[in-house]
């Protein structure tokens, strides 16, 4: 991610940051050097940035709201074609742990998504639409015009993504399921990209803390990836009951294990209070940006 230019008025360099990194996007899809699923996920990894500082920045920008609708839909188009490929990649990693259990299963399997895999001529033309989208999106100023601020209120924002990655969790605990989990991820991911984009404010955040909000959310990611393929598997009707009722309960053992960890490691990664991380936020911001207190 494009590092933001403290030297540089609040609006200035958050205008700028969003343009490298929505051309970025959109280079990433039109890279004809790289396979089409390896252009796929790296788009749709720039879309998660992009929104992620949206979300950083909507104190500043009264439209962010409609910026990340467009953004979301440009993504949209690339969604399912790395379907097959994520679905193959969690059954390895399935397999390795029940290697004699789910060996026939996990055969039928391999073979239907091998099978209905996107072909590279739809891969090609959905990539080309996003490429065409996010430059669309790039282009639209009134998206993009800024209120004035100062560098301050970022930590607004990131107190906003923080609060509702606690509240995610609080909901995780209580309910343990799987559409709360994959929201919990989605918060963990916004605040990840988000203290990436800070990490060289003074004091905050730590390398420890990225790495921790990292490891958090590819377990959140492997959770969210079994339940998908379950789901996937029933949808299609692709395995007989007895080969089903084995994939299930193999997935049902990983994700119990997997749920332990995530919400043990992220009680860590969201113990501070709310108004103390933007406390914090606010002096280094402050520091970083010759001492401008901006809007609160």
């Amino acid at each position: 991610m494009s590092a933001l230019a403290f030297d540089r008025p609040p609006a200035e360099s958050l205008g700028a940051l969003l343009q490298a990194e929505m051309s970025e996007a959109a280079a990433l899809a039109r890279d004809e050097a790289e396979a089409p699923d390896k252009r796929v996920h790296a788009a749709r990894k720039q879309v998660k940035k992009l929104r992620a500082v949206l979300r950083l920045a909507r104190p500043a920008l009264p439209r962010h709201a409609a910026a990340d609708d467009a953004l979301r839909d440009a993504a949209a188009e690339l969604s399912g074609l790395r379907d097959s490929h994520v679905y193959l990649k969690t059954l390895d990693w399935l397999q390795d742990r029940h290697p004699g259990r789910l060996a026939g299963p996990a055969s039928v399997l391999r073979a239907h998504f091998t099978r209905t895999a996107p072909d590279s001529a739809t891969e090609r033309d959905r990539l080309a639409r996003f490429g065409d989208a996010i430059t669309a999106i790039a282009a639209d100023s009134a998206l993009w015009e800024m209120a004035p601020a100062g560098w301050t209120v970022l930590a607004t924002g990131a107190r906003k993504t923080y609060r509702r990655g606690r509240r995610a969790l609080k909901t995780t605990r209580k309910t343990e399921g799987a559409a709360d989990f994959h929201n919990l991820r989605k918060q963990v991911k916004y605040r990840g990209n988000q203290m990436e984009l800070l990490k060289d404010l003074p004091g905050l955040p730590t390398r420890t803390e990225r790495e921790a909000l990292f490891d958090l959310g590819e377990e959140l990611g492997r959770h969210h990836d079994l339940e998908a393929l379950l789901l996937r598997t029933r949808q299609d009707a692709i395995l007989n009951e007895e080969a089903l009722a084995a994939l299930s309960g193999a997935i049902e053992r990983a994700q119990a294990k997997l749920g332990e960890r995530i919400l043990a490691a992220a009680g860590p990664v969201y113990a501070r209070r709310p108004k103390r991380l933007r406390a914090l936020l606010r002096d280094s911001l402050k520091a970083a940006g010759g001492g401008q207190a901006g809007a609160r």
